[in-house]
């Protein structure tokens, strides 16, 4: 996306031993922004919504697990364009990137834990965004984007 965001999720996850695997839901709640030089006042915004699998492994210390991750994300990335004069309605293209990260998770109690993902994820496929009659793309995919996530978990 064009700019920070940041969005809201759920997600399940199944630990044996070292090892955990995470399902996860993220609706990234503003719409970001781009813009160009001309025409003035053109822009698009663009809404995702991704899911991501992720496995870790990692080693316990004390009240806190450290250990690196593989995840793969999938999603749907919505552009809508303004103020151009073709405008070509919304358009939908699909967010798929892969990657890896670290988790740190602290024990707060004896069933609550504060999980921490930082990850560096690589499109598959980098879009360039265009809009009929804006010279050049209003927006391209980085090669590398990154994730930092927290969340509130109970175990079961």
């Amino acid at each position: 996306m064009p700019e920070l965001e940041y969005g809201v999720g759920a997600s399940i996850a199944l630990r044996i031993d070292s090892i955990r695997l995470e399902l996860s839901i993220t609706d990234w709640l503003r719409s970001a922004v781009a813009t160009v030089p001309a025409p003035a006042g053109a822009y698009a915004t663009f809404d995702l919504v991704s899911g991501a699998l992720v496995g870790c492994y990692s080693w316990r210390w004390h009240a806190l697990d450290l250990g690196p991750c593989v995840e793969g994300d999938v999603g749907r990335i919505e552009a809508k364009g303004f103020h151009v004069s073709h405008p070509s309605g919304t358009q939908t293209t699909l967010w798929l990137a892969a990657g890896g990260g670290i988790l740190a998770a602290i024990a707060l109690a004896d069933r609550w834990v504060l999980p921490l993902h930082f990850d560096l994820l690589a499109p598959l496929d980098r879009n360039d965004f265009l809009f009929q009659n804006v010279a050049g793309s209003i927006y391209k995919t980085p090669a590398l984007a990154e994730r930092l996530s927290a969340g509130v978990e109970y175990l079961f």
